[in-house]
C-alpha cells in the first residue's frame, strides 16, 4: 500500500537519495531550500521551498501539505548540517545554524505533524541520527551537542505518543560513502564506508513493520567504522 512520506532535506544528500529511492511504491513529499527540477520530472514527487527552522512558514508549508493529501503517514527528519572544528574557532552564525536545523527544525516539524497522526491514530516519525549522537569526538563539540539532543528528544518523545499509535525511531547512521558538505564541499572517501541504499533499505524496512511493533533505535554503520579517526 502507498504511504504518504514526508522527506526533510530531501533536496540534497542523503534527503535525495531517500526521495528517489522511495518514490516507486509511496507518495513523496519533499520539504527543502534545495530546489530538485530535474527528479521532479523523473519521478513523482511533490516539493515543497521551506525553512524548516522558520516556524510560521513550516506550519503554513504543514498545513497546504496535509490540506493536499489529508494524511501524512511517515516523516523523515533528515535536514542536517554539519559543523567541526576547535569550538573556539567555529563561527557563532555556523554554531546557530547546525543547532537549529539538526534539532529545532526536527522538534518543530514533529510538533506539527503529530496532531495530523493523532488524528488518524496512526503514523510513523523516523529522526535521522549520527553516530555522534551517543558518542563524542574532539573537534566535533556543537555537532554533537545538536544529535545528542537529537537522541533525548526521540526517546522522550517515543513514550509521550505511543499511546496514539504513534512510532518513532532514532536512526542512528555511521560513515557514509559520501559526505556531508564540510566547508561547502562534498567528497567520497578513499575507502569503501555505508552507500546511501543500504538507509533507503534500512528505511523501507522499518516503514514495513507491523503498526504495533516500534523498533526505538537502529544503528547501521561499516565495519570501517571501527578503525575511522
Amino acid at each position: 500500500m502507498r504511504k504518504n512520506i514526508l522527506i526533510t532535506g530531501g533536496g540534497s544528500g542523503l534527503g535525495k537519495f531517500l526521495t528517489m529511492g522511495l518514490s516507486k511504491n509511496n507518495n513523496i513529499i519533499v520539504i527543502s531550500k534545495n530546489e530538485i527540477k530535474k527528479e521532479k520530472k523523473e519521478i513523482s514527487i511533490d516539493y515543497f521551498y521551506c525553512d524548516i527552522t522558520n516556524y510560521n512558514k513550516l506550519k503554513s508549508t504543514i498545513n497546504s501539505i496535509i490540506s493536499k493529501y489529508q494524511k501524512i503517514d511517515v516523516l523523515i527528519n533528515c535536514a542536517g548540517l554539519y559543523i567541526n572544528g576547535i569550538l573556539e574557532e567555529n563561527n557563532p552564525q555556523q554554531i546557530s545554524d547546525v543547532i537549529n536545523v539538526n534539532l529545532t527544525g526536527t522538534i518543530f516539524c514533529c510538533q506539527l505533524i503529530i496532531k495530523n497522526m493523532k488524528k488518524h491514530n496512526n503514523g510513523y516519525i523516523i529522526n535521522i541520527n549520527s553516530q555522534l549522537s551517543n558518542t563524542y569526538r574532539a573537534e566535533r563539540s556543537v555537532y554533537c551537542a545538536s544529535k545528542w539532543a537529537v537522541t533525548g528528544f526521540s526517546n522522550s518523545l517515543q513514550e509521550e505518543i505511543a499511546n496514539n499509535g504513534i512510532k518513532v525511531t532514532n536512526l542512528i547512521i555511521g560513515t557514509l560513502n559520501e559526505t556531508m558538505k564540510i566547508n561547502g564541499i562534498k567528497y567520497r572517501r578513499p575507502i569503501k564506508y555505508i552507500d546511501n541504499v543500504e538507509i533507503v533499505n534500512t528505511i523501507k524496512f522499518l516503514i514495513n513493520t507491523p503498526s504495533d511493533i516500534l523498533i526505538p533505535e537502529i544503528t547501521v554503520k561499516s565495519i570501517h567504522d571501527y578503525n575511522y579517526k
